[in-house]
Protein backbone atom coordinates (compact mmCIF):
# COMPACT_ATOMS: atom_id res chain seq x y z
CA UNK A 1 0.00 0.00 0.00
CA UNK A 2 1.41 3.40 -1.02
CA UNK A 3 1.83 6.25 1.46
CA UNK A 4 -0.94 8.22 -0.27
CA UNK A 5 -3.28 5.25 -0.18
CA UNK A 6 -2.52 4.67 3.49
CA UNK A 7 -3.11 8.34 4.30
CA UNK A 8 -6.37 8.39 2.36
CA UNK A 9 -7.55 5.29 4.22
CA UNK A 10 -6.84 6.90 7.59
CA UNK A 11 -8.61 10.12 6.60
CA UNK A 12 -11.66 8.56 5.02
CA UNK A 13 -12.29 5.94 7.72
CA UNK A 14 -12.19 8.36 10.64
CA UNK A 15 -13.95 11.56 11.65
CA UNK A 16 -10.94 13.50 10.38
CA UNK A 17 -12.45 13.49 6.87
CA UNK A 18 -15.59 15.36 7.85
CA UNK A 19 -13.62 17.68 10.12
CA UNK A 20 -11.23 18.68 7.30
CA UNK A 21 -14.17 19.21 4.94
CA UNK A 22 -15.93 21.39 7.50
CA UNK A 23 -12.81 23.47 8.22
CA UNK A 24 -11.97 23.88 4.55
CA UNK A 25 -15.54 24.89 3.74
CA UNK A 26 -15.39 27.50 6.50
CA UNK A 27 -12.03 28.93 5.44
CA UNK A 28 -12.35 28.76 1.65
CA UNK A 29 -15.01 29.36 -0.98
CA UNK A 30 -14.26 26.66 -3.56
CA UNK A 31 -15.77 24.79 -6.47
CA UNK A 32 -14.51 21.29 -7.26
CA UNK A 33 -14.72 19.87 -10.75
CA UNK A 34 -14.25 16.15 -11.35
CA UNK A 35 -12.70 14.98 -14.62
CA UNK A 36 -13.67 11.57 -16.02
CA UNK A 37 -13.09 9.91 -19.38
CA UNK A 38 -14.69 6.48 -19.46
CA UNK A 39 -16.94 4.36 -17.21
CA UNK A 40 -16.46 0.74 -18.17
CA UNK A 41 -16.46 -2.78 -16.74
CA UNK A 42 -13.77 -5.07 -18.14
CA UNK A 43 -13.85 -8.85 -18.27
CA UNK A 44 -10.06 -8.83 -18.30
CA UNK A 45 -7.57 -5.99 -18.18
CA UNK A 46 -5.04 -8.22 -19.95
CA UNK A 47 -7.35 -8.67 -22.95
CA UNK A 48 -8.41 -5.01 -23.23
CA UNK A 49 -6.74 -3.72 -26.42
CA UNK A 50 -7.23 0.04 -26.02
CA UNK A 51 -5.87 2.64 -23.60
CA UNK A 52 -6.59 1.30 -20.13
CA UNK A 53 -5.62 4.62 -18.52
CA UNK A 54 -8.73 6.27 -19.99
CA UNK A 55 -11.05 4.08 -17.89
CA UNK A 56 -11.81 6.32 -14.93
CA UNK A 57 -13.99 3.89 -13.00
CA UNK A 58 -16.05 0.73 -13.14
CA UNK A 59 -19.82 1.11 -13.16
CA UNK A 60 -20.17 0.13 -9.49
CA UNK A 61 -17.35 2.46 -8.40
CA UNK A 62 -18.83 5.32 -10.39
CA UNK A 63 -22.21 4.82 -8.72
CA UNK A 64 -20.53 4.80 -5.29
CA UNK A 65 -18.62 7.97 -6.20
CA UNK A 66 -21.76 9.78 -7.30
CA UNK A 67 -23.60 8.77 -4.12
CA UNK A 68 -20.65 10.10 -2.13
CA UNK A 69 -20.75 13.35 -4.11
CA UNK A 70 -24.46 13.68 -3.46
CA UNK A 71 -24.00 13.08 0.28
CA UNK A 72 -21.19 15.54 0.98
CA UNK A 73 -21.36 18.09 -1.86
CA UNK A 74 -23.83 20.08 -3.94
CA UNK A 75 -23.73 19.00 -7.61
CA UNK A 76 -24.28 21.96 -9.95
CA UNK A 77 -23.97 22.68 -13.67
CA UNK A 78 -21.83 25.30 -15.37
CA UNK A 79 -25.03 27.28 -15.87
CA UNK A 80 -25.05 27.91 -12.10
CA UNK A 81 -21.41 29.02 -12.25
CA UNK A 82 -22.08 31.39 -15.15
CA UNK A 83 -25.10 32.87 -13.35
CA UNK A 84 -23.03 33.33 -10.19
CA UNK A 85 -20.53 35.53 -12.03
CA UNK A 86 -22.91 37.31 -14.39
CA UNK A 87 -25.97 37.76 -12.15
CA UNK A 88 -24.42 37.49 -8.68
CA UNK A 89 -26.55 34.47 -7.75
CA UNK A 90 -25.54 32.45 -4.69
CA UNK A 91 -23.90 29.07 -5.08
CA UNK A 92 -24.82 26.22 -2.71
CA UNK A 93 -22.44 24.96 -0.05
CA UNK A 94 -19.58 22.80 -1.37
CA UNK A 95 -20.48 23.08 -5.08
CA UNK A 96 -19.12 20.39 -7.37
CA UNK A 97 -19.34 19.79 -11.14
CA UNK A 98 -19.04 16.43 -12.90
CA UNK A 99 -17.30 16.41 -16.31
CA UNK A 100 -16.28 13.88 -18.97
CA UNK A 101 -13.77 14.37 -21.79
CA UNK A 102 -13.80 13.10 -25.40
CA UNK A 103 -17.28 11.61 -25.83
CA UNK A 104 -17.11 7.82 -25.58
CA UNK A 105 -20.33 5.84 -25.97
CA UNK A 106 -20.00 4.35 -22.47
CA UNK A 107 -20.79 7.84 -21.13
CA UNK A 108 -24.30 7.15 -22.43
CA UNK A 109 -24.61 3.46 -21.58
CA UNK A 110 -22.91 3.42 -18.18
CA UNK A 111 -22.62 6.92 -16.68
CA UNK A 112 -25.81 8.59 -17.88
CA UNK A 113 -28.28 6.15 -16.21
CA UNK A 114 -26.56 6.65 -12.85
CA UNK A 115 -26.47 10.44 -13.19
CA UNK A 116 -30.13 10.42 -14.19
CA UNK A 117 -31.14 8.14 -11.30
CA UNK A 118 -29.38 10.38 -8.76
CA UNK A 119 -30.44 13.66 -10.45
CA UNK A 120 -26.83 14.80 -10.84
CA UNK A 121 -26.05 17.18 -13.71
CA UNK A 122 -22.87 16.71 -15.75
CA UNK A 123 -21.04 18.15 -18.73
CA UNK A 124 -19.47 16.08 -21.51
CA UNK A 125 -16.77 17.73 -23.61
CA UNK A 126 -16.76 16.21 -27.07
CA UNK A 127 -14.50 16.27 -30.11
CA UNK A 128 -17.08 16.62 -32.84
CA UNK A 129 -15.18 14.97 -35.74
CA UNK A 130 -15.58 11.58 -34.08
CA UNK A 131 -19.23 11.82 -33.07
CA UNK A 132 -21.74 9.70 -34.94
CA UNK A 133 -19.18 7.40 -36.54
CA UNK A 134 -17.29 4.25 -35.68
CA UNK A 135 -13.75 5.66 -35.81
CA UNK A 136 -12.15 5.76 -32.41
CA UNK A 137 -10.15 8.70 -31.08
CA UNK A 138 -6.66 8.97 -32.53
CA UNK A 139 -4.85 8.33 -29.23
CA UNK A 140 -6.94 5.23 -28.48
CA UNK A 141 -6.28 3.96 -31.99
CA UNK A 142 -2.50 4.37 -31.54
CA UNK A 143 -2.75 2.50 -28.24
CA UNK A 144 -4.67 -0.31 -29.96
CA UNK A 145 -2.07 -0.52 -32.73
CA UNK A 146 0.86 -0.90 -30.34
CA UNK A 147 -1.03 -3.37 -28.13
CA UNK A 148 -2.30 -5.61 -30.92
CA UNK A 149 0.31 -5.42 -33.70
CA UNK A 150 1.33 -9.05 -34.35
CA UNK A 151 4.94 -8.21 -35.21
CA UNK A 152 7.79 -6.87 -33.10
CA UNK A 153 8.66 -3.65 -34.92
CA UNK A 154 6.57 -0.71 -36.14
CA UNK A 155 8.39 1.53 -38.58
CA UNK A 156 7.35 5.19 -38.64
CA UNK A 157 9.12 6.95 -41.51
CA UNK A 158 7.53 10.30 -40.62
CA UNK A 159 9.42 10.26 -37.32
CA UNK A 160 12.42 8.33 -38.63
CA UNK A 161 11.76 5.88 -35.84
CA UNK A 162 11.49 2.11 -35.41
CA UNK A 163 9.43 1.06 -32.40
CA UNK A 164 10.56 -2.26 -30.93
CA UNK A 165 7.91 -4.47 -29.33
CA UNK A 166 7.89 -7.68 -27.35
CA UNK A 167 5.04 -9.94 -26.24
CA UNK A 168 4.52 -8.38 -22.80
CA UNK A 169 1.29 -6.35 -22.87
CA UNK A 170 2.27 -4.11 -19.94
CA UNK A 171 5.47 -3.17 -21.73
CA UNK A 172 3.49 -2.51 -24.89
CA UNK A 173 1.10 -0.23 -22.97
CA UNK A 174 4.11 1.75 -21.74
CA UNK A 175 5.50 2.01 -25.28
CA UNK A 176 2.11 3.07 -26.64
CA UNK A 177 1.78 5.79 -23.98
CA UNK A 178 5.27 7.02 -24.84
CA UNK A 179 4.41 7.24 -28.55
CA UNK A 180 1.15 9.11 -27.83
CA UNK A 181 3.00 11.58 -25.61
CA UNK A 182 5.57 12.07 -28.36
CA UNK A 183 2.79 12.85 -30.86
CA UNK A 184 1.34 15.39 -28.43
CA UNK A 185 4.64 17.27 -28.33
CA UNK A 186 5.33 17.63 -32.07
CA UNK A 187 3.80 20.23 -34.36
CA UNK A 188 0.34 19.32 -35.57
CA UNK A 189 1.36 18.79 -39.20
CA UNK A 190 3.86 16.14 -38.09
CA UNK A 191 1.26 14.44 -35.86
CA UNK A 192 -1.19 14.30 -38.76
CA UNK A 193 1.49 12.95 -41.10
CA UNK A 194 2.38 10.18 -38.65
CA UNK A 195 -1.26 9.24 -38.11
CA UNK A 196 -1.87 9.19 -41.86
CA UNK A 197 1.09 6.88 -42.37
CA UNK A 198 0.01 4.54 -39.57
CA UNK A 199 -3.59 4.40 -40.78
CA UNK A 200 -2.46 3.61 -44.33
CA UNK A 201 -0.31 0.73 -43.11
CA UNK A 202 -2.29 -0.67 -40.20
CA UNK A 203 -5.99 0.23 -40.45
CA UNK A 204 -6.73 -3.40 -41.26
CA UNK A 205 -5.90 -4.44 -37.66
CA UNK A 206 -8.89 -2.72 -36.09
CA UNK A 207 -11.11 -3.23 -39.16
CA UNK A 208 -10.62 -6.99 -38.89
CA UNK A 209 -11.48 -7.14 -35.18
CA UNK A 210 -14.81 -8.51 -33.95
CA UNK A 211 -17.62 -5.99 -33.56
CA UNK A 212 -17.68 -6.43 -29.78
CA UNK A 213 -14.03 -5.38 -29.59
CA UNK A 214 -14.36 -2.39 -31.89
CA UNK A 215 -17.47 -1.21 -30.01
CA UNK A 216 -15.41 -0.96 -26.81
CA UNK A 217 -13.99 2.27 -28.18
CA UNK A 218 -16.92 3.75 -30.10
CA UNK A 219 -17.75 7.43 -29.67
CA UNK A 220 -21.21 8.76 -28.87
CA UNK A 221 -23.87 9.13 -31.55
CA UNK A 222 -25.73 12.40 -32.12
CA UNK A 223 -28.96 10.65 -31.13
CA UNK A 224 -27.45 9.75 -27.76
CA UNK A 225 -26.13 13.28 -27.27
CA UNK A 226 -29.48 14.87 -28.09
CA UNK A 227 -31.29 12.54 -25.68
CA UNK A 228 -28.86 13.33 -22.86
CA UNK A 229 -29.03 17.04 -23.64
CA UNK A 230 -32.77 16.91 -22.99
CA UNK A 231 -32.27 15.15 -19.66
CA UNK A 232 -29.83 17.08 -17.52
CA UNK A 233 -26.54 16.55 -19.36
CA UNK A 234 -24.77 19.57 -20.85
CA UNK A 235 -22.15 19.55 -23.58
CA UNK A 236 -19.05 21.58 -24.19
CA UNK A 237 -16.38 21.76 -26.85
CA UNK A 238 -13.25 19.62 -26.82
CA UNK A 239 -12.27 20.82 -30.34
CA UNK A 240 -13.16 19.00 -33.54
CA UNK A 241 -10.22 16.56 -33.85
CA UNK A 242 -8.52 16.60 -30.41
CA UNK A 243 -5.16 18.16 -31.30
CA UNK A 244 -2.83 19.85 -28.82
CA UNK A 245 -3.80 23.50 -29.20
CA UNK A 246 -0.37 24.97 -28.48
CA UNK A 247 0.94 23.06 -31.52
CA UNK A 248 -1.52 24.62 -34.01
CA UNK A 249 -1.11 27.62 -36.29
CA UNK A 250 -3.70 30.40 -35.94
CA UNK A 251 -5.96 29.15 -38.75
CA UNK A 252 -5.99 25.61 -37.37
CA UNK A 253 -6.65 26.95 -33.88
CA UNK A 254 -9.60 29.10 -34.94
CA UNK A 255 -11.13 26.24 -36.93
CA UNK A 256 -10.86 23.79 -34.02
CA UNK A 257 -12.45 26.27 -31.61
CA UNK A 258 -15.16 27.70 -33.86
CA UNK A 259 -16.20 24.67 -35.89
CA UNK A 260 -16.79 22.47 -32.85
CA UNK A 261 -18.83 25.24 -31.19
CA UNK A 262 -20.96 25.85 -34.27
CA UNK A 263 -21.61 22.13 -34.85
CA UNK A 264 -22.71 21.61 -31.24
CA UNK A 265 -24.93 24.68 -31.27
CA UNK A 266 -26.57 23.59 -34.53
CA UNK A 267 -27.17 20.02 -33.33
CA UNK A 268 -28.40 20.91 -29.84
CA UNK A 269 -30.01 24.31 -30.38
CA UNK A 270 -28.17 25.64 -27.33
CA UNK A 271 -25.38 28.12 -26.68
CA UNK A 272 -22.05 26.36 -26.15
CA UNK A 273 -19.87 28.44 -23.87
CA UNK A 274 -17.68 25.94 -21.98
CA UNK A 275 -14.45 24.47 -23.35
CA UNK A 276 -11.98 21.82 -22.17
CA UNK A 277 -8.39 21.76 -23.43
CA UNK A 278 -7.32 18.46 -25.04
CA UNK A 279 -4.81 16.86 -22.68
CA UNK A 280 -5.12 20.02 -20.61
CA UNK A 281 -1.67 20.33 -19.03
CA UNK A 282 0.29 23.56 -18.78
CA UNK A 283 2.23 23.02 -22.03
CA UNK A 284 -0.93 22.22 -24.02
CA UNK A 285 -2.22 25.80 -24.14
CA UNK A 286 -0.74 29.28 -23.97
CA UNK A 287 -1.73 32.95 -23.97
CA UNK A 288 -2.50 32.91 -27.69
CA UNK A 289 -4.79 29.91 -27.23
CA UNK A 290 -6.57 31.62 -24.34
CA UNK A 291 -6.99 34.79 -26.41
CA UNK A 292 -8.62 32.82 -29.23
CA UNK A 293 -10.87 30.92 -26.82
CA UNK A 294 -12.18 34.24 -25.52
CA UNK A 295 -12.67 35.54 -29.08
CA UNK A 296 -14.60 32.37 -29.96
CA UNK A 297 -17.12 33.22 -27.24
CA UNK A 298 -16.30 30.68 -24.56
CA UNK A 299 -16.91 31.82 -20.97
CA UNK A 300 -14.85 29.14 -19.21
CA UNK A 301 -12.01 26.83 -20.21
CA UNK A 302 -10.98 23.78 -18.21
CA UNK A 303 -7.52 22.29 -17.79
CA UNK A 304 -6.53 18.83 -16.58
CA UNK A 305 -4.39 20.31 -13.82
CA UNK A 306 -5.35 18.94 -10.42
CA UNK A 307 -6.88 21.09 -7.73
CA UNK A 308 -9.94 22.87 -6.42
CA UNK A 309 -10.82 26.41 -7.56
CA UNK A 310 -11.17 29.50 -5.40
CA UNK A 311 -14.55 30.94 -6.40
CA UNK A 312 -13.57 34.49 -5.47
CA UNK A 313 -10.38 34.37 -7.54
CA UNK A 314 -11.39 31.97 -10.30
CA UNK A 315 -9.08 31.85 -13.32
CA UNK A 316 -11.87 31.37 -15.83
CA UNK A 317 -9.66 30.10 -18.65
CA UNK A 318 -7.40 27.94 -16.50
CA UNK A 319 -9.93 26.12 -14.33
CA UNK A 320 -8.50 23.16 -12.44
CA UNK A 321 -10.12 19.75 -12.16
CA UNK A 322 -9.69 16.66 -10.03
CA UNK A 323 -8.78 13.75 -12.35
CA UNK A 324 -10.47 10.43 -11.63
CA UNK A 325 -8.28 7.71 -13.07
CA UNK A 326 -7.87 3.90 -13.02
CA UNK A 327 -6.99 2.46 -9.63
CA UNK A 328 -8.59 5.42 -7.82
CA UNK A 329 -9.80 3.61 -4.72
CA UNK A 330 -12.90 4.73 -2.86
CA UNK A 331 -10.78 5.99 0.03
CA UNK A 332 -8.56 7.97 -2.28
CA UNK A 333 -11.55 9.36 -4.15
CA UNK A 334 -13.15 10.76 -1.01
CA UNK A 335 -9.94 12.26 0.39
CA UNK A 336 -8.83 13.68 -2.95
CA UNK A 337 -12.03 15.70 -3.05
CA UNK A 338 -11.22 17.24 0.33
CA UNK A 339 -7.49 17.88 -0.23
CA UNK A 340 -6.77 17.35 -3.95
CA UNK A 341 -3.38 19.09 -3.63
CA UNK A 342 -2.08 16.20 -1.51
CA UNK A 343 -3.39 13.28 -3.53
CA UNK A 344 -2.72 14.19 -7.19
Amino acid sequence: MSKKEFASRILSETNIYQLILKVRTTLFSEVRILAYHRILDLESREKYPFDYDLISASISDFKWQMKHVKKYYSPISFKHLVEHYESKTTLPKNPIIITFDDGYSDNYYNAYPILKELSIPATIFISTDYIGGDNTFWFDWVSFLVNKYPGHEIKIHSLNENIKLDDNLNKRRHIGAKLINELKKVNNDIRLEVLSELHEKYDYLLANEEDRIRKLSYPLSWEQIIEMSRNGIDFGSHTTSHPILSKLNNNELKNELMDSKEILEEKLGKDISIFAYPNGLSNDYNENVIKNIKLAGYKFALTYIAGANNIKELKRYEIKRIPIEPETSRNRFSTALVVPELFW
